[in-house]
């Protein structure tokens, strides 16, 4: 005797599809359109090698904003996992998050770096460029001065993602 068959074929996205109707009043379109088509708080961590004195990271590309989307960013965070050193007035460390070549927010340390196991914030992003469009890229810099030496740390950001 053979198994019973408990989904048939096509009844999972019978039941998926129910399952959006009464949840979100979305019928399924064939695309991911009914859970993206959200402004939630999504948030992602990016891992930043420890830097010696006077190595910079130039334009990294974190993510690209996916067509038909729009990414608008709520918040930066820095979070330190390590000590840096030889930061100061004529040897500053910035970090830059940009939107294409323009700034969405720096973080110059001209002393101390944040102590290890700390988070704090970037400061206050840009109300032009924190708007990604479909296609940009959100990019990531550090320039460190000559003895600035920078430890391993991790960039947070939150951001929301709707349809364009």
């Amino acid at each position: 005797m053979d198994a019973p068959n408990f989904l048939r074929p096509g009844d999972l996205r019978k039941y998926l599809q129910a399952a959006f109707n009464v949840t979100t009043g979305h019928t399924h379109d064939g695309t991911n359109s009914a859970l993206i088509a959200t402004t939630s708080p999504r948030v992602q961590y990016f891992q930043i090698e420890d830097l010696a004195a006077g190595v910079d990271i130039a334009d990294r590309v974190l993510l690209e904003c996916p067509t038909g989307y729009a990414i608008t960013l709520t918040s930066a965070l820095i979070f330190s996992q390590g000590t840096g050193s030889g930061i100061d007035g004529s040897n500053t460390s910035a970090i830059v998050l940009k939107n294409g070549s323009n700034a969405i927010v720096t973080k110059t340390y001209t002393s101390a770096f944040t102590a290890d196991g700390s988070s704090v914030t970037f400061g206050t992003l840009s109300e032009t460029y924190k708007v990604l469009a479909a296609g940009e890229k959100l990019k990531f810099s550090v320039t460190n001065g000559t003895t600035a030496d920078t430890p391993l740390f991790g960039v947070q950001i939150t951001y929301t993602l709707s349809a364009a």
